[in-house]
């Protein structure tokens, strides 16, 4: 059962052939950093998805996405 306070943000994203790769790396970096650095980021995973790429935040609350 989620916590009633987080808050939960999912993103699909499709980059042209020739940008995937790159992208993908480029998003990777930032969701570790994110998780690393943004209090109240507890999840923030990228994931491959069909020919695009799925992300998913997690934090604490709407204020901390916010900031």
């Amino acid at each position: 059962m989620a916590h009633p306070g987080l808050y939960l943000v999912a993103v699909w994203f499709r980059a042209k052939p020739q940008h995937a790769e790159p992208f993908a790396r480029a998003m990777a970096e930032n969701a570790k950093a994110s998780v690393e650095k943004e209090p109240g980021c507890h999840l923030f995973e990228v994931r491959p998805d069909g020919d695009g790429l799925a992300l998913y935040e997690v934090y604490e609350s709407r204020a901390a996405f916010d900031d």
